[in-house]
């Protein structure tokens, strides 16, 4: 009779949507007693699987680890509730592996002894990481909408605490150490040391360090003003915040101006990763010590410029630029997708993805329902007024609420078609690219071809002669391959005729490397 260990888990944003540790326990104790499995233990987590950090998993190991060889299984419902991450996932796989234990999803059933089925467990565990990612996203696009609003929206900083405002929402407002952190700026705009004014402060009962001294002279949401951050279309900018000011802002303007006559200047030349003629640069490591190699031109006697790679550690590595072209280029070519990979290939996907438009749509019902009901409340609200039920300040405070209420779930709504359809267009032309590489490849220009390479092969490329090697390269991108060809000489490290695995471990140092 085999024996199974049970793992339910659940995280605190899941538990709003309806989830619960008895319902996943008691669906594994029930295909347990279906399959004729007996139950070794039972585990329940309340904890985020962004990776295996994580209490009672580390309690489900030590298990494991003394009833080595008396434990077939650990039984979870799906691969998100073993992890949402997935090369920790793996990691944690081959762990188990080495204990006689083989992770199965009881919802998504998947004999991962067969090579085929890798293909599909790379998909079940790379979907919850990209869901993940995506959260990620929106909470950063909120966070990011709220500072340009004026809104303070992580924790307070010293000198304020957090209140609520008359729409019932979150808003800094100065308490009892805001007298300190504005002596704070008076003394140092006064000349006083940041060491004799800390010393001071703490004499009077406001604790504070030299580091976050600094951090605080620095922060403008003291002057009423909020930093909202750049990114790689738009730059920072500061916005005035909608919380009351500690210090005015010229007195801020003072402490940045004495602070900037202390900063050293550093002379040091800024380089740019990305040069049309080195365009691999920080992406090739060096095949005799393994470190990354840089690039640098050279004036032959002719006087025409040649460019090349070289290695500033060993100083061995010298790899002309227009070779490295020709050789990444023969790699390209030859990762070739073959067409009934690539619709195998989209159809699973299509079906991976089924579950999360079911959630979507569910949400969207969800989201209808309630814009309806504050629709309800704010024509109830309209008959209580007219009646003379309702005074006319507290129907436009509840009136503002509701419409306020019904603005965020219509962006809400809005975030979700409109992220439906660019998923199915990320789809789409991730799927042309993969089965288009080469005519991509030619048309690409450098950082393009830069992108892409990082992407195949995240370990870096080791150009050795005329072919290249590396310790892997993309797992899901191997994974198709490997469909689409045979790949006989796996075994000894030759992927193409051009790539080849790299046995290097670790490299060069006190010790001599292992392979």
């Amino acid at each position: 009779m085999k024996t199974a260990a049970l793992m339910a888990r659940v995280s605190s944003d899941e538990q709003a949507l309806g989830y619960s540790l008895s319902v996943q326990e008691d669906s594994l104790r029930t295909y347990c007693k279906s399959h004729d499995i007996g139950v070794a233990h039972s585990f329940r987590e309340d904890y985020s699987a962004k990776n295996f950090d994580r209490p009672e998993f580390a309690n489900f190991l030590k298990f494991a680890k003394l009833n080595k060889g008396k434990i077939d299984y650990l039984l979870f419902t799906t691969w998100d509730r073993f992890c949402r991450n997935a090369p920790d996932a793996y990691v944690m796989i081959a762990r188990l592996k080495k204990l006689g234990i083989q992770p199965m999803a009881i919802q998504q059933p998947l004999d991962i002894s067969i090579p085929e089925n890798k293909m599909i467990l790379a998909l079940y565990l790379v979907l919850p990481e990209i869901d993940n990612d995506r959260r990620s996203i929106k909470i950063r696009e909120g966070i990011k909408k709220a500072l340009q609003s004026g809104r303070w929206c992580t924790s307070a900083p010293r000198g304020y605490s957090y209140n609520s405002d008359h729409h019932s929402k979150s808003i800094i407002e100065p308490n009892s150490s805001a007298q300190h952190i504005r002596s704070l700026f008076e003394q140092y705009d006064q000349g006083i040391s940041q060491a004799d004014i800390i010393k001071d402060l703490c004499r009077k009962g406001f604790k504070i360090g030299k580091s976050v001294a600094s951090k605080i002279l620095r922060n403008p949401v003291y002057m009423g003003k909020i930093l909202v951050p750049g990114d790689a279309d738009n730059p920072a900018l500061l916005v005035k915040g909608i919380h009351e000011a500690i210090i005015s802002e010229e007195l801020f303007n003072r402490v940045q101006s004495r602070l900037d006559g202390f900063r050293k200047v550093r002379n040091r030349p800024v380089h740019n990763s990305v040069r049309d003629e080195l365009p691999y640069r920080g992406l090739l490591l060096c095949p005799d010590c393994g470190n990354k190699l840089t690039g640098s031109g050279s004036k032959s006697r002719t006087g025409k410029r040649h460019f090349y790679y070289h290695c500033n550690h060993c100083g061995k590595a010298r790899i002309r630029a227009d070779f490295a072209e020709v050789i990444i280029g023969q790699v390209i070519d030859e990762l070739h997708v073959e067409e009934p990979v690539k619709i195998l290939y989209q159809k699973m996907v299509q079906v991976a993805f089924q579950g999360s438009a079911q959630e979507r749509s569910k949400r969207l019902v969800s989201i209808s329902t309630e814009i309806e009901k504050n629709e309800v409340r704010i024509r109830n609200l309209q008959d209580k007024l007219a009646d003379g039920d309702l005074t006319t300040s507290d129907f436009s405070s509840m009136k503002g609420r509701y419409e306020i209420r019904i603005q965020d779930l219509t962006y809400e709504r809005n975030k979700i078609n409109s992220a439906k359809a660019s998923g199915e267009q990320y789809l789409d032309s991730g799927i042309n690219l993969i089965s288009n590489l080469q005519l991509y490849w030619k048309s690409a220009d450098k950082a393009q071809k830069n992108a892409l390479v990082s992407s195949i092969f995240p370990e870096k490329l080791e150009i050795a002669g005329k072919k290249c090697r590396t310790t892997r390269i993309n797992e899901l991108f191997r994974l198709i391959l490997q469909e689409t060809r045979d790949l006989d000489k796996k075994k000894t490290g030759q992927l193409t005729p051009h790539l080849l695995l790299s046995r290097r471990v670790e490299t060069n140092g006190i010790e001599p490397s292992t392979s």
